[in-house]
């Protein structure tokens, strides 16, 4: 009875150092686990940071060409208005001339078709669209 209380004793002590083995080999994983965890975490990290700053970057390099482009627009739409300007002047000079042809004709008594002066009206018309609207 003495020896089977021994065995009992040495089974349980058994089990015991087997079940402590176990938990030790269990927590070293969990550690492995654990760790590689954190180095994928940290490798994200960086990543991220990486794509944040190449994400600035771009945005920085955005915003400059947005800059160069409202410069363009700003010079297009002066070269516009003055090409507009130019135009207007010319069309100006042109019903002057067309009137005193017509005031010469009139006072030597011949007149003009009536078609002649439809393009001339005409071509007041703005071909543009309105710069507002641009």
């Amino acid at each position: 009875s003495q020896n089977d209380h021994l065995a009992d004793l040495e089974s349980r002590l058994s089990s015991r150092d087997d079940a402590v083995k176990t938990l030790e080999q269990t927590s070293q994983a969990q550690g492995r686990a654990l760790g590689a965890l954190r180095s994928q975490m940290e490798g994200m990290k960086n990543d991220g940071a990486e794509r944040e700053s190449k994400l600035g970057q771009e945005i920085i390099e955005l915003k400059k060409k947005v800059q160069e482009k409202k410069v363009v627009i700003h010079q297009q739409r002066k070269k516009y208005a003055q090409a507009q300007g130019y135009i207007e002047e010319v069309t100006n000079e042109l019903q002057k001339v067309y009137d005193e042809q017509e005031s010469e004709r009139s006072r030597n008594g011949r007149t003009s078709p009536a078609a002649t002066a439809a393009p001339l009206e005409r071509s007041r018309a703005s071909p543009c669209p309105d710069d507002n609207n641009a």
